[in-house]
């Protein structure tokens, strides 16, 4: 982030330009913590898969303005702590309709934890664990 930049939005832009710019065959992007019954935060990360799908765009409309690149993001991915229980699935259904997960990580198994919430989840919404 610079002073130029505003937002989350903004920051990921300029990481686009900047993989872009150098080569770089990966980004990630970690959105830390959100919320799914937050809608102000769940409209940035709809917003952000925008920007990421405008940026990365490969076709031009008849006026040469970017379409969106509907292939792109490769990866959304929802990392789930295991602590979290039954919030976990409905966090994961809300984000699965808004922003199309493709894959779960499972965090925090060092502790009492079992992470049963992240078979439901998977089960649920037919997503692989990935980590």
């Amino acid at each position: 982030p610079t002073e130029s930049t505003n937002g989350p939005s903004a920051v990921l832009y300029g990481a686009l330009d900047k993989a872009i710019d150098e080569g770089y065959d990966v980004l990630l992007v970690d959105t830390s913590g959100r919320l799914s019954n937050n809608d102000a935060l769940t409209a940035e990360l709809v917003k952000m898969k925008k920007v990421i799908q405008k940026r990365l765009s490969t076709t031009f409309d008849e006026n040469v303005k970017p379409m969106p690149n509907m292939n792109v993001p490769h990866e959304t991915l929802l990392v789930i702590d295991a602590a979290q229980g039954r919030m976990a699935l409905d966090s994961a259904k809300q984000w699965d309709k808004e922003l199309g997960l493709s894959g779960l990580i499972l965090t925090k198994l060092d502790g009492s934890a079992k992470g049963g919430s992240v078979v439901a989840v998977s089960r649920e919404l037919g997503l692989p664990v990935k980590l």
